[in-house]
Formats: C-alpha cells, structure tokens, sequence
C-alpha cells in the first residue's frame, strides 16, 4: 500500500520521536511510505532519511496527517485529499478547546478528511463538539520498544533522585514537583536523602536564580542514547501534568524499568494502571492555564506520592521492572498502527 505521511520528524521531541516510530511501523509491515515532513530535527535515522529522498506524489492508497491540531496554517483543501482516504492524527490533551483561536479554522479543515483520530479520552471530548460522530476515534499512539532497553540492575546509590523530562513548562507542572521536594525536605531534613533533577528542552529557571541544594535543571536537546542513561540515572521520574496526549517521557522511563509517578488524567489512565506507576488525584483547574481548561496535582499529594517511593526503593523498583517487560506489547507503535488499522478497517 502506498501511504502518505503528513508529520514531523525528531529524535528529541515527542510528536517528533511519534512521526518516526510511526513511519517504521509502516515500513516493518512492508508499506511504500512518503512522507511530506512538517519539521525535521536531524539527525535522524538513516531509514527515515532515505524516505524523505522519495516524492510525496499523489495518488495514494492512504495518507495519514499525524500534527498538532494546532498547525492549522498547514491545511490547504488541495493538499489535503492526496489518497483514496485521508486520515488525521492527533493529540490535545485538554478537554475543552472550542475557546481557542485555531479551534473554527481547524473544524473546517477537518471537513477535507475522512476520519479524525485522537490519542486520548481528553482530546475526544475536546473535539467532539467540531467534528462528526461518525469521522471521529480514538486510538492511542505509542512508543519504539526496541530503543528503550530495561535497566542492566537497579539503582541502589544515594542520593535518590526524583526527575523531570521535556518541554516543562506550566502543563507539565515542574513547580509542583519542586515544592513537593521542598516540602519534604523541610519535614524530614536529612532523612530525605533526595535530588531533583528538571532536565527541560527550553530553560525553565531564570540565569542566576538560588536553588535549594539538591535541586538541578538544565536545559538543551538530547538525543535517545542520552535520554537512556538519564532514566538509568534516576528512581523515580515524575509527570505530574495538567494535561497530555500520552506523555512519552513516562512510557520510555517504565520501557526502562524507572518507576514513575503520574497525574491522575485521561491520557495517562488511557495506556496505564497502578500496577504499572503510581497516580496523584488532579482536580479540576480554578482558572485556565495557558487558556486551556485542564487539572492540576496537590503538591502535598504529589510529596506523600514521593515519600511513599522513597522510602520503599526496592519495592517500587520491582514493580517498575514488571512494568517494563509489560509496556512493549500493550505500546509498541506497531500495536498502535494494528489498532488503527482494526478501528477504521484499513487493511495495514
């Protein structure tokens, strides 16, 4: 089948890494895939960079549009029906976006395609309203299993380290995780034994600003081998989000045998259950954050999540090696592209 792959292109961003993962799944199941890329971080593999040396040349059995609903200024009605059927893939995370500026001028892009299909319960019920039932799933996307390895043995050094991983601004909480640190730090003292490390792809803490001891950011783009060691190099990581469309960080890090604790949200109960990670209760936002309406983590919940897992290490590392040897048969991309392919019946 011949497939048209609408997408951007990173190892070092979660759309990015999900338009790679998505293209080798189609290839592994032996499509002809071309892909007209929306950005491209390189580097990236060489099986990907050979795709972009072919034509995105119309017609097509199928295209597949996997972007931001937000990325608007890309849909031209020309464009868009390039293969017998034309399919839209993405993510908000949010539960309401009617409100927002791209939301009229997407619904009528939305018109152009055959099937809408969302990652998470959050996303569905924020688009439902703009787009018709019958056009509209639900399939989450997913991970590639084969790059994120178990870890060799569990980590059993101190100080425990707690972390953070992405794009962290306001949705993904970091502020919460970082009071929650220090209130732990002001209960027990020196018996939380404990850093936190915030490893964000754009600066999150001002040039100068006084951090507590214990606490490390830092900033940049790292590549998969990178992000490996850096799961290897913590206990526990922490995704205490206000909304996602999946939050790839915590899939990688339970793909390596790291525990992880999750705000309680849709996308995140969409892929995974409390044998597998650990949820803080989120309740609904008093006012929108970055005009969204979402939900946000107590920092006390999240500090008695963190106490719970630092003081019962072996317990929790356990789990996170059972949960690790599960993930790749429930969220390998091949898994998803199989449910995508079985939900709208499309013969992959």
């Amino acid at each position: 089948m011949k497939i048209g792959l609408r997408t951007a292109l990173s190892q070092r961003n979660g759309y990015g890494k999900d338009g790679i993962g998505l293209a080798h799944a189609l290839l592994e199941r032996g499509h002809d895939v071309r892909i007209a890329p929306t950005d491209v971080d390189v580097p990236v593999p060489l099986s990907i960079a050979k795709l972009l040396a072919l034509p995105y040349d119309p017609p097509m059995d199928l295209s597949i549009w996997h972007i931001g609903p937000e990325r608007t200024e890309i849909f031209k009605p020309h464009d868009v029906k390039v293969a017998r059927r034309n399919i839209h893939w993405t993510m908000t995370g949010w539960r309401a976006v009617s409100h927002l500026n791209w939301a009229e001028s997407w619904a009528k892009a939305m018109e152009s395609f055959d099937d809408v299909v969302v990652y998470d319960p959050a996303s569905f019920d924020a688009v439902e309203p703009l787009v018709p039932a019958e056009k509209l799933h639900r399939v989450m996307g997913g991970y590639e299993a084969d790059m994120w390895k178990p870890r060799p043995h569990p980590r059993t050094e101190m100080p425990y380290r707690f972390g953070m991983l992405g794009v962290l601004g306001s949705r993904k909480s970091p502020m919460a995780a970082l009071i929650a640190w220090m209130l732990l730090k002001q209960e027990h003292g020196d018996d939380f034994n404990a850093e936190l490390h915030l490893w964000s792809n754009v600066p999150i803490i001002t040039v100068g600003t006084r951090l507590p001891e214990g606490v490390y950011p830092n900033h940049g783009y790292w590549l998969p081998e990178q992000v490996q060691q850096y799961y290897y190099g913590l206990d526990t990581l922490l995704c205490p989000s206000l909304a996602e469309g999946k939050t790839l960080p915590a899939v990688e890090a339970i793909a390596s045998a790291t525990n992880v604790i999750l705000s309680d949200i849709p996308a995140h109960r969409a892929w995974c259950d409390s044998s597998m990670a650990t949820f803080v209760p989120a309740t609904q936002l008093a006012e929108p954050v970055e005009g969204y309406v979402g939900d946000q983590v107590s920092p006390a919940d999240l500090a008695a999540a963190m106490w719970d897992a630092y003081q019962n290490r072996s317990k929790y590392a356990e789990r996170a090696l059972q949960a690790s040897r599960q993930i790749p048969a429930m969220m390998d991309w091949s898994k998803c592209v199989e449910r995508l392919s079985l939900t709208l019946k499309l013969g992959l």
